[in-house]
């Protein structure tokens, strides 16, 4: 399917153009799910290849780079429409099977994805008017659904965090399991949750406030603002200089993790900014590999460094210890945002792309797979190729490398500043 000029028009990069063409693979048409009420065919993205049906949550966490910035703005809308119309009691379907069978909901995070992608969209295009008659409603549907609580057992706090708590379903991104066992259940208030929950409290306040409804916004700003106090009580790990993970029932999980990234980078971070230089150190000094994050310190005992062997020991390490790329995306917002938008700054994200980088134009044969090891050498492991790590590492390269921001997207971008020459060049 042809796309629309990209964003970034009259900049000659290779690792730009390969990042494009790994994009482009990833968008499809597929049948109408059955409960959709789209009268055309439902676009949706791969998660991966050559295994995983289409995903919400994928789609969703990869859309800026993988829709908006390659100029894909018909199916950005299609996508959203479809999301939009498939929303259960606020619930957002994670995976879409590819007979066309009713979707799946196991996620407690996508429709918060969901809302983020409405912003996104905004930002890209300016266009109010999907998300005035097309949108809106579901954005405060589901802000209405999880405070009064909905399916996967999420429900709101009294001090405003969220919580999930369904036995025997991973409802957060570490989602893997091999038969009813759970290998990350993470029950309880996820710290990504709450920061996707604080952002999309937030972003619903601004749509409240640009259409009109100023008792919702000022309803939505007050809840987002005690969701803000709370989790800066309750997450911070004054001693490990950086968020627990999950609040659980009984404690709270001081596991490192790359989750609380989302805290800092989500467009309305809820940790406190003089936080964020220590949150970094950490994640540098624990958790950044040359091809992605780490899903676990290596210090910890639960941590496996390979992923390897049979399915068992495979899911065993999928969240314990792997190295994912499409974390670096988040990452280098993070780094963005702490250190300002300067030269140094854009070279140092540059250089933690480079692995993934490389690896697209050599090894990767044109993608960038799901994960690699932990432990070096970093082999790769997982799908072949990934719409989270491709989107991610794309809207990481465009915006915070080559410093194109949607702003700038109606006229040729400069270059104002010197930055190392792309790989292979």
């Amino acid at each position: 399917m042809a796309r629309s000029a990209p964003i970034v028009t009259g900049v000659a990069d290779q690792a730009l153009e390969g990042l494009l063409r790994a994009a482009d693979q990833f968008v499809l048409h597929l049948p109408k799910p059955v409960v959709s009420a789209e009268p055309d065919a439902a676009m949706n993205v791969m998660a991966a290849y050559p295994w995983s049906p289409p995903a919400g949550r994928d789609a969703l966490i990869a859309f800026t780079g993988l829709l908006l910035i390659p100029g894909r703005f018909d199916e950005a809308r299609q996508l959203l429409e479809t999301m939009a119309a498939l929303a259960r009691d606020g619930v957002m379907p994670s995976e879409f099977p590819e007979d066309a069978s009713p979707p799946k909901y196991f996620g407690a995070d996508t429709s918060l994805w969901f809302v983020n992608a409405v912003h996104e969209w905004l930002r890209y295009t300016s266009d109010e008017s999907l998300v005035r008659e097309r949108l809106f409603e579901t954005v405060v549907r589901i802000i209405r659904c999880y405070q009064s609580g909905t399916s996967l057992g999420i429900a709101m706090d009294p001090d405003g965090l969220l919580a999930s708590h369904e036995p025997g379903v991973a409802t957060s991104w570490m989602d893997a399991r091999t038969g009813d066992w759970v290998v990350t259940p993470r029950q309880g208030r996820p710290v990504e949750l709450n920061a996707l929950w604080h952002n999309a409290l937030r972003i619903a306040a601004d749509l409240c406030a640009r259409f009109d409804r100023l008792v919702w916004a000022g309803e939505f700003v007050r809840l987002a603002e005690a969701v803000r106090l709370a989790f800066n009580r309750r997450f911070w790990n004054e001693s490990s200089g950086c968020c627990f993970d999950v609040i659980g029932d009984r404690g709270a999980d001081p596991s490192i993790r790359p989750n609380q990234l989302l805290a800092i980078s989500l467009p309305h971070a809820v940790l406190a900014p003089d936080r964020w230089p220590r949150v970094l150190e950490v994640i540098r000094r624990d958790l950044l590999t040359p091809m992605g994050l780490r899903t676990l310190a290596r210090s910890d005992p639960s941590y496996r460094g390979r992923y390897g062997g049979d399915v068992v020991s495979r899911d065993r390490a999928y969240h314990q210890g792997s190295a994912y790329p499409w974390l670096l995306g988040p990452l280098s917002l993070a780094v963005a945002r702490v250190q300002g938008r300067t030269i140094q700054t854009r070279n140092e994200i540059r250089g933690m792309l480079e692995g993934c980088l490389m690896y697209l134009q050599d090894r990767g044969v044109g993608q960038i797979c799901e994960l690699f090891d932990g432990d070096p050498p970093h082999h790769p492991g997982g799908a072949i190729a990934s719409a989270r790590s491709v989107g991610q590492v794309l809207q990481a390269y465009v915006e915070e490398v080559l410093g194109v921001l949607p702003q700038a997207r109606s006229a040729p971008p400069t270059r104002p500043w010197p930055v190392r020459p792309p790989v292979g060049a």
